[in-house]
């Protein structure tokens, strides 16, 4: 009986040893087929750089496998080697600073954190004590796009902290990005004229001061560009910020975006603000930051006044420009396509064969707008993908705009969705997206295929579309356009984030880690009062009837 027992109990333990040890192996299989990064060599970085990834279980070869960088995948002109222990990657223009993840048959390594160097903190150099001077800028026609060269000395070895200033098309001034800054040094500047800049001064713009550098002309042979007047849009904007733990974190950011400076479109007004500190930010976000707040919530309200006007362009094709910069960070990072709104289907493809039209960008735009508006009806209830809106033949605004973007960047024509809100007659704001393309030498051109789609007859009730191609109306606020990331200020710090394509309902919240859990609310925007341009007009009465005698 006890040889039983004993024998019983040899053949459990033996079992449970071996269940342990099958576990053990698949676990070590499955580990084994994770990729796995060990080291990014340089850890820093600038667009154009090339990083060394280290580690294991990459694959032989790069086949469907993809690295991405702060959320943000790396495309396929970007890699130069490939194998199972390490990947050589060229840096795209776009990347921040985030987490390098290396993507191998639906499986994805830990994260490692790079940084990009110009979000370093950095103590400030030394400013020149001399002024700027400039010994020559550049004479003659420029164009958007167009290179301006200015020589001087005292600019001081490195950008940050300066900027170079145009004026602007909508009464504001326009800022060169960071994208367009070809060179900085301390003997001068390399700058491409950006978007919405008009003929009139150059200035530089430094921490210490303005100095006014010179005069250009910006011609646009072949476009006629028509506006309307300016009609003041007034908006409430709220944020609310609680933690469960009844006490905000000692450093909290959020990253918000706000009305952005276009050429329909100028500077945002605020009347009144309820909110913390708003430090730099980036082209569409403004960073507010919050230091020892007392409670468990915390609020930002802001009253603002956004100017917007009505655009019409008109263009002569025989004196357009057809050919783009295509070294250029602009248009390597509009053209991108690979993953792009489910582009990489084969009749999507197809279909962008048939409106690429060689050598002629504008061709291009007008042949994907026609498309767009007929694949896809306009319903404001309807998918923002654009897989399920072909297949239905009906989507939402968004929808439509990511449908021709595709199909332009398809045809290698720059091209972005822009977000923001249409001003109904009703006096609502109801999320909504359109389209702007690239021209060379002309900048960016809008257009509102779902305009034409059917919004305008469905929210105006109109015989004839307000916005269409090359033509938008003033009904509308802007608050971002392309996708924008936001930068992660701490390596340690806690993190929130709502739609990867930040919009005037999207936010990334930061604190610091001693509080492990926050609440982030926005509300929709609010229109304080429809503009009097905006209001319909009153019903006329019907003239009484002739009475017979």
């Amino acid at each position: 009986m006890l040889r039983l027992r004993f024998s019983r109990t040899i053949i459990t333990i033996g079992l449970f040893f071996a269940a342990v040890l099958t576990a053990v192996v698949v676990l070590l299989i499955l580990t084994e087929s994770t990729p796995v990064v060990h080291e990014v060599v340089p850890g820093e970085f600038r667009a154009g750089d090339v990083l060394s990834i280290v580690g294991r279980n990459f694959g032989a070869s790069r086949d469907q496998s993809y690295v991405s960088i702060a959320g943000r995948r790396i495309t396929a002109s970007g890699y130069l080697s490939w194998d199972d222990s390490e990947i050589r990657v060229r840096v795209p223009d776009f990347s921040a600073s985030g987490l390098l993840v290396v993507h191998r048959a639906g499986d994805a390594s830990e994260g490692l954190l790079v940084r990009h160097r110009d979000d370093i903190p950095q103590a400030l150099e030394h400013m020149p004590r001399s002024r700027p001077a400039v010994e020559q800028i550049e004479s003659g026609s420029l164009a958007v796009g167009d290179v301006l060269t200015i020589s001087g000395r005292n600019f001081g070895e490195r950008r940050r902290g300066r900027n170079i200033v145009f004026d602007g098309a909508a009464g504001a001034p326009v800022y060169a990005r960071h994208d367009e800054i070809e060179s900085w040094t301390d003997r001068g500047v390399r700058v491409r004229v950006p978007d919405g800049a008009v003929s009139g001064p150059v200035t530089l713009e430094t921490p210490t001061g303005n100095q006014r550098l010179g005069e250009i002309t910006i011609t646009t042979p072949g476009v006629t560009r028509r506006y309307g007047e300016v009609v003041p849009i007034p908006l409430e904007l709220h944020a609310r910020i609680s933690s469960a733990t009844g006490q905000l974190p000692a450093a909290l950011w959020l990253w918000w975006p706000q009305p952005r400076v276009s050429q329909m479109q100028g500077a945002l007004r605020r009347i009144t603000t309820h909110q913390p500190a708003s430090l730099p930010h980036t082209d569409d976000m403004t960073l507010f930051e919050w230091r020892n707040t007392e409670g468990a919530a915390a609020g930002l309200r802001q009253t603002v006044i956004v100017p917007r006007r009505s655009v019409e362009f008109e263009f002569t094709t025989g004196q357009l420009r057809t050919q783009y910069s295509t070294n250029t960070a602009v248009y390597r990072q509009y053209t991108v396509s690979e993953e792009l709104y489910g582009m990489s289907e084969s009749r999507v493809t197809a279909t962008a064969r048939q409106v690429f039209a060689q050598n002629n960008p504008l061709t291009t735009a007008r042949r994907a707008f026609d498309a767009a508006v007929g694949a896809i009806a306009f319903d404001e209830s309807g998918s923002d993908d654009v897989s399920e809106a072909l297949e239905a033949s009906a989507g939402s605004s968004r929808a439509i705009a990511r449908y021709m973007t595709g199909l332009l960047r398809l045809g290698l024509v720059p091209a972005r969705v822009v977000q923001g809100v249409r001003v109904t007659e009703a006096g609502s704001l109801p999320a909504y997206s359109w389209v702007e393309f690239l021209l060379p030498g002309v900048g960016w051109v809008p257009a509102d295929p779902a305009a034409r789609a059917g919004a305008d007859d469905y929210y105006f009730a109109r015989d004839e579309s307000l916005s269409g191609f090359g033509r938008l109306d003033a009904r509308r606020v802007e608050f971002s356009a392309g996708q924008q990331t936001a930068v992660r200020l701490l390596p340690d710090s806690e993190t929130l984030s709502h739609s990867a394509w930040l919009t005037q309902s999207g936010f990334h919240a930061e604190w610091s880690p001693e509080v492990a859990d926050l609440q982030v609310s926005l509300s929709p925007p609010t229109l304080l009062e429809t503009p009097i341009a905006f209001r319909a007009p009153p019903v006329q009465p019907d003239p009484p009837a002739d009475s017979e005698d």
